[in-house]
Formats: structure tokens, sequence, C-alpha cells
């Protein structure tokens, strides 16, 4: 299975008509076509809220994976952090722990790419792709609309 996303991600995989396009296919995509923008941007539990909204802002992402020895523990999402906010709750000395989401749901890397279309219209703002039991990058709904309208 490795040869088979190795040859995906190098483009000498031929897609045949009737197979489907996997995750891996819109990570490879974004990898080749945002080079600038790493596939995991995360934060951890103890980082401070002040320093989650900045990594949102730099890298422009609008969710990101909160991640704890190498395992994702939960999110923090902009809607997350504006529901607080405009609720009046200072954020000044929260950590992310005390603020953070459930974790985005999973799927494997060669799971077909209308499952993330599923759990986006379940309300999933991001999916967390992974590969033998390692995140290999997160795709959110902007990421899946691109790659549909210009891989294909």
């Amino acid at each position: 299975m490795c040869a088979r996303i190795w040859m995906r991600e190098n483009n000498l995989l031929v897609q045949a008509e009737s197979e489907q396009p996997v995750m891996q296919d819109v990570l490879a995509y974004r990898r080749s076509h945002s080079q600038s923008m790493p596939l995991v941007v995360s934060i951890t539990p103890n980082d401070s809220v002040a320093d989650a909204v900045e990594l949102l802002r730099r890298y422009g992402i609008s969710q990101t994976p909160v991640m704890e020895g190498g395992k994702m523990v939960g999110s923090l999402t902009e809607d997350l952090l504006l529901r607080r906010l405009a609720s009046g709750e200072p954020l000044e000395s929260t950590t992310v722990g005390q603020l953070q989401g459930p974790a985005f749901p999973v799927l494997d890397a060669v799971s077909e790419a209308r499952e993330a279309y599923t759990l986006f219209n379940m309300g999933h703002s991001a999916v967390a792709v992974v590969h033998n039991g390692l995140l290999e990058g997160i795709v959110t709904k902007s990421d899946l609309l691109e790659f549909w309208a210009h891989a294909r």
C-alpha cells in the first residue's frame, strides 16, 4: 500500500476512470499546490489561546488539531473561539486545553475523498488523514473543493 501512495504522490499512478480519488490524493494535491503551508499546523493543550489565535492568523487557517504526545486530543476552531469571546468570556489567561473541542474525525489515507464530504455535511470543519497510525495532514472543506475543482 505504501508504494501505491508514493506513486500517487509522484504522479506515477494513472487513476482509472472508475477509481475514486482517495484522501492521499487530496494531500498530494495540496502539497504540490501550496508548498509554503505545512500539511499539519497544530497546537498543544498547554499553549495559550493568544498563541493559538496568532498561529491561526499566521497560516490563514480557521481550525487546528490539538496534539499531545504525537496524538490528536482535540481541536480548536475559529467558531469555538468566537463563541467564547462573544459570550464575554475573558480568554487572556485561558489555555487551549481549557477551551478545546473534540478531535477532528479521522480518515485513513486510502479512504475515498467523498467520505470527507460526508463528514463535512455532518457539520465537521476538518478531517484528519492518517497513514499507519500517523497523522499525515488535515483536510478542510476548501481543500476538498479545490482538489475536486482543479485535479479532475
